[in-house]
């Protein structure tokens, strides 16, 4: 049974998919649910900055918590940091420290070479997930 369920987003348009499919599962078992998004801390000598803020986003969670407490579900959001490419150990994270049953996420379907390049947060997930990784292209 599914009773918790992580869903990583990382912006409206990338996570749409995956939200939609994570709603249908937490419809589906009765789950609760935790939004999560993490934001990349870029460290540039003794500094540590974090990018701007996207308002969509926020608009986006908000939106898909009432959608779900709305309709009878528990859910909940939260946005973590963590340093820049770390971004699969703080959803993994939140995941073993809310015993999530699954974790919902979206991917970019960029090429191999990118993600040997830029890294992959799926990829990071994947590896040090407690739990299953539902991805969704």
């Amino acid at each position: 049974m599914l009773r918790k369920l992580v869903l990583a987003v990382d912006g409206p348009e990338e996570s749409g998919k995956a939200a939609d499919l994570a709603e249908a599962i937490a419809h589906r078992f009765e789950s609760a649910v935790l939004v999560v998004h993490v934001r990349a801390l870029v460290y540039s000598g003794a500094a540590a900055w974090a990018p701007e803020w996207v308002p969509e986003l926020d608009a986006f969670m908000v939106d898909f918590v009432r959608r779900l407490t709305a309709e009878g579900r528990e859910a909940n959001s939260e946005i973590l940091e963590a340093p820049e490419h770390h971004e699969g150990h703080a959803i993994a994270d939140a995941a073993a420290r809310t015993r999530a049953d699954l974790i919902v996420m979206g991917s970019r379907g960029r090429s191999r070479l990118a993600n040997v390049v830029l890294g992959s947060v799926v990829d990071e997930v994947l590896h040090r997930a407690s739990c299953p990784v539902l991805v969704v292209r």
